[in-house]
């Protein structure tokens, strides 16, 4: 058994940071080096923003990390700011400066319909034919995409493969239906009743000449439920989500997510994350209550492999007072791996607002050494938009193995016909000798 430590003292502005952030891989390898994520959980997400599947993206760095995310079309929806055309350039940097994740997005629309293209990977690749596209139609009752397709195109509650082809999609009252083309033979058919404010369900069969799928969805005012098949699974994949949120004077939230499976692969049109595809069970749920100036939270994740069958469980309990500008909270997170091996982390926190639109802050955790891991930073806020923040991080101590960490992040929301945001971080190693390690921007123009 093996016990870590960690009492922290925080001194931070709460409430100056947007409400919610689009995922990056910069941020993604920060929670790496955070020790937040293994290096499974971070192949898993660089491989969904990969694939621009930001929303499932977010929900597990939600599951692994606790902190919320959004998609970055979510992030950027503002009616306030109506768009008609846009191009979106990301890209991200090694230490040598060369790009190995970079994208570039153009989208416009026209009445009824959208056009949106996409091409990604090295600067060559830009100037060659777009990578993805797709041609969007849409109006009250009915949509339809050619080109690139995604999972909600046919409201499937998985994630599929990539599919180029047609979909369609008509709404009535009380049904839906829709039907799926593709250029390598497959094809299906969805057909749903009901609505999603009171309760709908929906199944939909997928085709191919190799195999056959299916799923079948229900929603429920707060609860979602799917059932996924394969011809060549063993056993079908059970997804159950659930997220209740009482509003009275206890604020009560309970959301999780539960996947179960007994396949050794998943194979098909429907596209997992490893670790849900590699483990029986799939379980994160998370809990708060809130009461007057106090927060209660706790939260569990367990997952049980295929092969060995040996859960890995952890579970963190935490305590938060705010009121007015100040907070203070406490923290303990303790777990078993599936080696039989149990790790356990304390923290305490408190935190006080300074200024309307800046905050100075230092944390420092002890861990296995008696000198503390100490992050000294600055948060500004100089527009509603705008969400700049600088971190000066020191491991342990300072050496070559150890060096200092500048981080910096900017991001700026879109405004009216621009928006961007970079981040970047240096490793100081003595005798300041400063080392260039990641650096992630992107920029945005409007119409």
């Amino acid at each position: 058994m093996r016990s870590k430590r960690v009492i922290a003292l925080l001194f931070i502005c709460y409430g100056l940071s947007l409400a919610g952030e689009a995922l990056t891989p910069e941020q993604v390898f920060w929670g790496w080096d955070d020790g937040l994520l293994t290096y499974e959980q971070v192949e898993e997400l660089l491989e969904l923003l990969e694939r621009e599947d930001e929303s499932n993206a977010c929900a597990l760095w939600y599951a692994y990390v606790g902190e919320p995310c959004v998609g970055y079309e979510v992030l950027n929806s503002d009616e306030e700011i109506p768009v008609h055309a846009g191009v979106i350039w990301r890209a991200s940097l090694d230490s040598l400066g060369v790009p190995y994740a970079q994208s570039l997005r153009a989208e416009t629309d026209y009445a009824h319909y959208r056009l949106k293209l996409w091409w990604k990977g090295d600067r060559a690749a830009l100037r060659k034919r777009p990578a993805e596209g797709r041609l969007e139609y849409s109006d009250k009752k009915a949509r339809a995409v050619f080109g690139n397709l995604t999972y909600t195109d046919v409201q499937s509650p998985f994630s599929l493969t990539k599919i180029f082809g047609y979909a369609g999609n008509l709404a009535f009252p009380v049904v839906n239906m829709s039907a799926l083309l593709t250029l390598d033979s497959s094809y299906g058919l969805r057909l749903g009743i009901g609505n999603k404010k009171t309760v709908a369900a929906s199944v939909m069969g997928i085709y191919h000449e190799k195999d056959c799928s299916a799923f079948a969805h229900v929603l429920i005012p707060g609860t979602e439920f799917a059932l996924g098949w394969n011809e060549h699974w063993k056993t079908p994949l059970v997804l159950g989500k659930f997220n209740y949120i009482e509003k009275g004077a206890r604020k009560f939230q309970w959301n999780g997510v539960v996947y179960w499976h007994q396949n050794d692969s998943l194979r098909g049109p429907f596209q997992f994350p490893n670790s849900v595809a590699t483990n029986e069970w799939w379980v994160t749920q998370r809990q708060s209550i809130g009461w007057s100036d106090w927060t209660f939270s706790w939260n569990e994740r367990a997952f049980i492999p295929q092969d060995t069958g040996v859960m890995s469980l952890e579970g963190a309990f935490a305590i938060l007072r705010k009121r007015n500008a100040a907070a203070l909270g406490a923290n303990w997170r303790v777990g078993r791996k599936a080696d039989d091996e149990f790790y356990s982390r304390y923290e305490l926190q408190s935190g006080i607002r300074l200024f309307a639109a800046e905050s100075l802050f230092v944390q420092m955790q002890w861990q296995k050494e008696w000198f503390p891991r100490m992050t000294l930073g600055i948060l500004q806020t100089p527009h509603r938009r705008i969400k700049i923040k600088n971190l000066l991080i020191l491991n342990s101590h300072w050496s070559g193995a150890s060096p200092l960490v500048f981080r910096h992040e900017t991001q700026i929301k879109k405004s009216e016909n621009w928006g961007g945001s970079f981040r970047f971080d240096w490793k100081i190693e003595r005798p300041l000798k400063i080392n260039p390690n990641r650096f992630g921007f992107s920029l945005e123009g409007y119409l």
